[in-house]
């Protein structure tokens, strides 16, 4: 089996370039940051500093980049495409259906494949038998990167060549749980209100159920996002949100929920809870 490049380093793509070099493949690795290419020999890894490099290193590339936008940035290039013709992308991140297959046109014009991975669990999560991945697009490129996927998670779920068809469950999981997290701040309002410990609330639910996950921060007055209690910021939710939102208007949609969920985030935003866990909304709704 030949080599992968894998494009991002922040902590998701650090930790997926850990796995890759872990399970014995040899990883070319690249990020806007120089410093973090310096870093990678320390894992294993070879880092290159252009993305021309990166790209022509191996034919299989993975980016894990912010946005579907920021890959489009470094490899719709004139120095980039000509190296394209024979490639296989799996772009690794959220985004919507739309993005998706514009991004599979892009690359079958360019004379490339393409496949859309959205990534469930959290970086510390990366290696995990449970750790699920939505996957849909080329299936000829989903055999390609099948044994490299497995070091990421035990859950593959290959959705088949409809290649928006990853980030429509990807969407739908998001705002389902988004509505459970305000549901669960609006119910932690309803204990304190009425003089009832909110443990008493969480202990209805399983561990590391969220209502459970969530009472146990508020009852802590701890809403770091850590290696205690890894999750994704408020402010990073919110970019999420702002996706279902424009999903939504692209397809004419009713689009109460997602512009009543941004209302609540951007608040939160503008609080300065931003970098804090979705379960500090519950300060908002006490103000």
């Amino acid at each position: 089996m030949g080599g992968v490049t894998l494009m991002g380093l922040g902590a998701m793509g650090s930790a997926l370039a850990k796995a890759l070099v872990n399970g014995g493949h040899a990883t070319t690795v690249w990020n806007r940051t120089q410093s973090k290419i310096d870093d990678a020999d320390s894992i294993g890894a070879i880092g290159v500093s252009s993305v021309v490099e990166a790209v022509k290193a191996n034919d299989l590339l993975l980016v894990c980049m912010s946005n579907y936008t920021a890959t489009r940035t470094i490899l719709d290039t004139d120095e980039v495409r000509s190296h394209l013709d024979g490639k296989s992308l799996v772009q690794m991140g959220t985004g919507t259906p739309e993005e998706a297959r514009v991004n599979e046109r892009w690359m079958k014009e360019l004379g490339g494949a393409y496949l859309d991975v959205t990534i469930q669990p959290y970086p510390e999560g990366i290696g995990d038998p449970d750790s699920r991945f939505f996957i849909s697009g080329s299936k000829a490129v989903y055999k390609l990167v099948q044994p490299f996927l497995k070091l990421f998670g035990g859950d593959l779920k290959y959705l088949g060549e409809n290649v928006g068809a990853a980030n429509t469950l990807d969407l739908g999981e998001l705002v389902y749980w988004l509505g459970k997290a305000i549901g669960f701040a609006h119910a932690a309002r309803i204990c304190e209100t009425e003089n009832v410990d909110l443990n008493q609330f969480g202990s209805l639910f399983e561990e590391h159920e969220v209502a459970k996950d969530f009472s146990d921060m508020v009852h802590a007055n701890n809403f770091k996002v850590d290696a205690i209690h890894p999750g994704a910021s408020i402010s990073t939710w919110e970019g999420c949100i702002q996706l279902i939102q424009e999903h939504a208007k692209l397809n004419e949609m009713n689009s109460e929920v997602p512009d009543f969920l941004s209302g609540i985030f951007k608040r939160a935003l503008d609080s300065g809870y931003g970098e804090e866990d979705v379960a500090a909304i519950v300060k908002l709704l006490r103000q």
